[in-house]
């Protein structure tokens, strides 16, 4: 597995916190209780540990009947009932049966980004390598679920490119750009992150099944939500905090004006992160929020390089990228450069495309054949092809 540069220098710090085998630990079960309490929010639950200390201290506390300030009359109640082992016994069973882990605040493997947060995650469920969650150089890549067939190779490129310069990427696993840009994370052989808006076991979308086990295996999934949550429209903005909190900057590649993109970025804003944003078409509608972003002061990025040297970040040498076994483009053949320059990421007919290139429409058939077994294009029916 290629493991991306700052998250292998991690590695040696956390591979020795067996995390799954911590679930029964007594601290963890009582922190699970108290993230159990309907109505005691995270915000209100980091400032109990850090008056008290622990949760086991927490909980002593309220079997003392101390007053508990910040906590809601009805969420009171509920801790005054004391812990509900049951629930939490629950919880853990289902979290070990899909072989996950956990880190939780104040605990070992607890990510740095996120203690600056003002709402930070409680805990963190998680599948995969939690090695991932320290990555140095991540970045967030964020658009719409009803992407274009441009705004989906922009992110799938621009991913690409930033794992080929071992820049890891965050993202919320939906359809469209989040997808793309997991996949094409995965493809330059970087590390990715994908944050999601329901429990570990719950299979959703259910599109995105077998990039569930890429993630799994490359990188890592991680939720907030206890095993079991369904997806639920308040549970993705909550999500969208933890995707820009995980990265040094967001970048927007498409998304309209009431998409859940901008509110990540203006959680990115708040935290103090960079916000960046991919230009689009004017006739299109899920480019009027990245037009208005740029608007605002977001930054205009169209290359994985421009990003990066806005964030400051060095890039390694190709020579580099080789050592670390980063996949190359494969190399174009006879007349493949040629009808790749003129291929656009709109759909063309064949003969078209023959025209641009000045090529035999023979000719041009076998080099498609070629160039769509590389995934450098798609073949759409009535003998249309498009950049991938």
């Amino acid at each position: 597995m290629v493991v991306h540069r700052g998250v292998r220098q991690w590695r040696s710090e956390v591979e020795w916190l067996n995390l799954s085998s911590r679930l029964d630990d007594e601290g963890l079960r009582a922190l699970l209780a108290l993230k159990l309490v309907r109505g005691l929010g995270d915000i209100a639950i980091v400032r109990l540990l850090g008056r008290y200390g622990s949760a086991p201290k927490v909980w002593e506390a309220v079997a003392q009947g101390e007053p508990m300030e910040g906590v809601r009359a009805p969420a009171l109640a509920i801790l005054r009932r004391g812990p509900d082992w049951s629930a939490v016994d629950g919880v853990i069973a289902r979290l070990k049966q899909v072989g996950a882990w956990v880190v939780h605040w104040g605990g070992p493997g607890y990510p740095e980004a996120l203690k600056c947060l003002y709402h930070p995650p409680v805990i963190l469920y998680g599948l995969g390598d939690p090695a991932s969650l320290y990555a140095s150089s991540a970045v967030a890549v964020v658009g719409a679920r009803r992407a274009t067939s441009y705004g989906l190779r922009v992110a799938r490129e621009l991913s690409r490119e930033l794992a080929r310069h071992g820049v890891a990427t965050v993202s919320g696993f939906a359809l469209g750009i989040d997808g793309a840009a997991h996949r094409g994370s995965l493809e330059g052989g970087g590390t990715t992150i994908a944050v999601l808006g329901c429990g570990l076991d719950v299979d959703y979308p259910r599109a995105h099944r077998r990039l569930r086990r890429e993630v799994a295996e490359r990188g890592a999934l991680v939720s907030e939500f206890e095993p079991g949550v369904l997806p639920d429209p308040k549970n993705f903005p909550r999500r969208n905090r933890i995707i820009s909190g995980l990265a040094r900057g967001v970048l927007v590649v498409e998304a309209g004006m009431k998409s859940g993109s901008l509110i990540t970025a203006s959680y990115a804003l708040e935290q103090g992160r960079e916000v960046f944003a991919v230009p689009g078409s004017i006739f299109s509608p899920v480019s009027r929020g990245t037009h208005w972003l740029i608007r605002q002061g977001a930054t205009l990025v169209a290359s994985a390089e421009e990003l990066m040297e806005e964030l400051g970040m060095d890039r390694p040498s190709r020579a580099a990228l080789k050592r670390d076994g980063v996949p190359e483009d494969p190399p174009l053949g006879p007349g493949e450069k040629q009808v790749l320059e003129v291929m656009e990421a709109y759909p063309l007919h064949i003969d078209e495309i023959a025209d641009r290139a000045r090529m035999p429409a023979a000719e041009v058939a076998r080099i498609l054949v070629n160039l769509e077994l590389d995934d450098m294009v798609s073949a759409l029916p009535g003998h249309m092809y498009q950049l991938r």
